[in-house]
């Protein structure tokens, strides 16, 4: 079993864009990262780190390609650029 270290806390979700070839996982430690989905693995492209408690909720928004949203479990919401984080 392949164990990614991405986040200091539980993982709470994970969102796969409509394409299918990115990913976005959100954990208690109030960090997203968005990942590519490579033919080796996964590839770390962002670190989103700017929720003050846990992110509870994620999705990629429009065609998928551009915007990723995330929901704290601090009330926050939070609009990304998935292109530079």
């Amino acid at each position: 079993m392949d164990v990614i270290a991405a986040h200091t806390g539980t993982v709470r979700v994970i969102t796969l864009s409509k394409a299918g070839d990115l990913l976005v996982s959100g954990g208690d430690d109030g960090t997203a990262s968005i990942w590519r989905i490579a033919n080796d693995g996964l590839v770390r492209l962002h670190i989103l780190n700017h929720h003050e408690n846990g992110i509870c909720r994620i999705a990629f928004l429009g065609n998928g390609r551009s915007q990723v949203a995330t929901a704290g479990f601090d009330g926050a919401l939070k609009i990304w650029d998935v292109q530079d984080g």
